[in-house]
């Protein structure tokens, strides 16, 4: 049977992972506007690579030496993060 806290928890996980990832692709963008030649195809490397491989690749190869840090998303993204793993255990241990 399936609860309506079950239904609401399992929603709030979805939207928050959506969440996160929508934040992780704004913050690739507007770092590789400033630290990269081709935001465009760093945001689009991180859209379509699995798993947040391609955050990972344009972090590790995408940023120029000189890099200047985005702080314009960090707040929201720790904020849907903490939202994302608080759910995720709720509804591990509720199964």
């Amino acid at each position: 049977m399936i609860t309506t806290l079950f239904v609401a928890l399992a929603t709030i996980t979805v939207l928050s992972f959506f969440g996160l990832y929508v934040f992780i692709c704004l913050y690739v963008y507007n770092d590789a506007k400033i630290n990269s030649d081709k935001p465009v195809l760093w945001l689009l490397i991180t859209i379509f690579t699995p798993n947040l491989f391609g955050f990972l690749i344009y972090m590790l190869v995408g940023r120029s030496k000189d890099r200047k840090p985005v702080k314009k998303f960090r707040v929201p993204a720790i904020i849907s993060a903490a939202v994302l793993v608080v759910t995720t255990v709720i509804l591990t241990a509720s199964v």
